[in-house]
C-alpha cells in the first residue's frame, strides 16, 4: 500500500508509520513540520527492519501549496491507497482565554488540512484500487459523550471532522473512495502529556497503532461514512 500519514513525527502518526514499515510492500509518506523527527523515524525503521520504506516529507499543511504537496508525493508514486489525516493540535485552556491564534492553529491543523490533503491528492487517490481516506476525530467530537473543560477548541474542531467525514463519504462515493473517521478516546502521546501533564491514558500510541494498521488493511471492506468510537470508556 501507498500511504500518507500527516502528523507523523510523534505519537500515533509516528508509531503507525513505524508499524507499517515492517511490511516491505508498503510505501509510507510521513509528513510533518519537524524534519529532524521524520529523519529519526526513517532511521528507526532502518534499524528495526534492515530497510526503510518511509519517505519523509517536511511540510507545514498550513502553508504548503496544493501543487507542492501533490508533487512531493507524485514524484514517488502514481497512486495513493490511503490518506491518514492524523495531524492535530490540542489546546487546553478555558474558553474565555482561547485566543484567535489558538483557534486559527487548531482549526487549520485539525480541520482545514483535511481539505488540503484531499483536494491536492485526489488525482492519486483515484488511481488506487481501493482508495480510503481516514480522518482522526475524537470521542470529545461526538454527541452525547462526556466533555472536558479546557477542550472547547479541540473538541469542537473534532466535531467538525466528524461531520466533514460524513459529507466526504457522500461526495466521493461516485469515485469508489471510502471515507471514515476513527474517534479516539485518550491515548498516551506527547501531545496529551503536554496538555494534561498529570494524566495517564489507558492506551499508548504503540498499542493503538496495531488497531489502526488493521483498519488500514481491512476497513474499506466494511465501512464507509462511519465515525467509529475507539475507547474503553463509558460513554
Amino acid at each position: 500500500m501507498n500511504i500518507l500519514i500527516t502528523g507523523a513525527s510523534s505519537g500515533i502518526g509516528y508509531q503507525t508509520a513505524l508499524r507499517l514499515a515492517s511490511n516491505a510492500g508498503n510505501k509510507i509518506f510521513a509528513l510533518s513540520r519537524r524534519g529532524d523527527l521524520l529523519d529519526k523515524l526513517h532511521q528507526e525503521a532502518q534499524t528495526l527492519y534492515g530497510f526503510s520504506n518511509i519517505i519523509p516529507i517536511t511540510a507545514d499543511l498550513k502553508t504548503v501549496s496544493d501543487q507542492q504537496l501533490y508533487e512531493s508525493i507524485a514524484i514517488h508514486t502514481h497512486s495513493l491507497d490511503i490518506i491518514f489525516n492524523n495531524a492535530a493540535v490540542l489546546v487546553n485552556k478555558p474558553m474565555l482565554e482561547i485566543t484567535d491564534a489558538d483557534l486559527s492553529d487548531t482549526y487549520n491543523t485539525n480541520v482545514f488540512s483535511i481539505f488540503k490533503t484531499t483536494r491536492s491528492l485526489f488525482p492519486l487517490l483515484k488511481q488506487a484500487l481501493h482508495p480510503h481516506i481516514i480522518n482522526v476525530s475524537s470521542i470529545g467530537g461526538l454527541q452525547t459523550t462526556s466533555k472536558f473543560s479546557g477542550l472547547s477548541a479541540y473538541s469542537s474542531s473534532k466535531g467538525a471532522v466528524t461531520i466533514l467525514t460524513e459529507c466526504m463519504a457522500q461526495e466521493f462515493d461516485q469515485y469508489n473512495i471510502k471515507v471514515n473517521a476513527l474517534a479516539f478516546g485518550a491515548v498516551q502521546t506527547n501531545m496529551l502529556s503536554k496538555a494534561f501533564p498529570n494524566y495517564k491514558a489507558p492506551v499508548s500510541d504503540v498499542e493503538i497503532s496495531e488497531l489502526i494498521v488493521q483498519f488500514f488493511e481491512h476497513g474499506y471492506r466494511f465501512f464507509n461514512g462511519k465515525v467509529l468510537p475507539i475507547a474503553n470508556s463509558i460513554p
